[in-house]
């Protein structure tokens, strides 16, 4: 994977986690849980792309 595509992940990581603390601050707590396995899912692929990059 290119650096150009770990950089995409990281900003959607980025973005999944700011909408997050939008949404906790809303106290939308369903819409924050669903958000938060959103964001596991990138962390996944940013570990496993790392990981292939070694």
């Amino acid at each position: 994977m290119k650096a150009d595509e770990q950089i995409s992940l990281l900003d959607d990581l980025q973005s999944l986690l700011e909408k997050q603390i939008e949404m906790a601050r809303r106290g939308n707590f369903r819409l924050v849980e669903a958000l938060a396995e959103q964001a596991d899912s990138v962390v996944e692929k940013i570990v496993r792309t790392s990981l292939m990059m070694l």
